[in-house]
């Protein structure tokens, strides 16, 4: 469709035209910094996974019979062809303040771009060929502004803008994806950055993202099971005394909730290290 120009429209549209047409600048602007020192490259956009979908739905049998089928829609598929392999990244766009949280994931929470790796994992072979699941990534799709002196030469403030909008989530603990992903390791663009011979950040090996499937694949049986069980309480999740499951809810009037009403406490496991041992201890147990 066409706006037909700005006659006719009043100044909060101007603005919000404007605002947005900065932000979708400032993310392309990213995205070309980002894409010049990696070798991961755009696969797919809106990919979907469904039944008459580009990727067949995730499948989880369940213990009283029956299955669990997982339908979506990914914002971005990268990939990057490497020893015969393909490595795969989901990218989802933000425009809030999303971050990936492994605690939250292991009470159930936020699970949404693991479950669409294990979907292209295990049915995307056709499509993509023998994947190797290198991560699941959040990408700010708002501008963020720099906090720096005045004197900031321009490098200081694009490698500023870059850092404060870089992609937050978890990368494959593997040499080939990280430099493919950030030839520099630089942290400007991924969540990992090179200190001395080895890589720090949010980086799983392959033994803790197996760990970590086997989690969530747990998670969605159990919760399939209650709902096959007729077992649906209003029962929402609080962390750290906020209703959080509650906030932003479009069916908080239909439910019936009201604060002081029985909820869910969530566990919180630890910051990121603390749930990667976590996840080591169980795959070994």
């Amino acid at each position: 469709s066409r706006l037909g120009g700005l006659e006719g429209k009043d100044a909060r549209f101007a603005h919000m035209l404007d605002r947005l047409t900065d932000t979708v600048t400032d993310v392309l602007q990213r995205l070309v910094s980002e894409f010049a020192v990696s070798d991961f490259a755009p696969a797919a956009f809106e990919l979907s996974i469904a039944p008459d979908g580009e990727i067949a739905p995730y499948r989880l049998p369940l213990e009283n019979g029956g299955s669990l089928r997982i339908v979506g829609s990914v914002d971005r598929v990268d990939t990057m062809k490497k020893n015969g392999k393909t490595y795969l990244r989901v990218v989802d766009y933000k425009s809030g303040g999303k971050t990936f949280d492994l605690s939250e994931v292991l009470s159930g929470l936020n699970m949404q771009m693991l479950i669409y790796l294990y979907a292209i994992q295990e049915n995307g072979a056709e499509k993509f060929g023998e994947i190797v699941p290198s991560g699941v990534l959040y990408l700010p799709a708002k501008s963020v502004e720099d906090k720096l002196e005045r004197n900031a030469d321009e490098t200081e403030i694009e490698n500023a803008r870059l850092q404060n909008s870089r992609m937050n989530g978890v990368v494959l603990d593997d040499t080939d994806v990280i430099l493919g992903m950030d030839r520099d390791a630089s942290a400007r663009f991924i969540p990992v950055s090179a200190r001395g011979e080895r890589f720090v950040g949010k980086l799983l090996d392959r033994m803790e993202f197996n760990a970590l499937k086997d989690k969530v694949n747990d998670n969605l049986c159990s919760m399939a099971s209650s709902l096959q069980n007729g077992r649906i309480p209003v029962l929402p999740a609080v962390q750290n005394g906020k209703n959080i499951a509650c906030t932003y809810c479009d069916y908080a009037c239909v439910c019936g909730y009201e604060s002081g009403d029985d909820a869910r406490d969530l566990m919180h496991y630890g910051k990121f290290d603390d749930v990667k041992k976590l996840l080591k201890g169980e795959e070994q147990g």
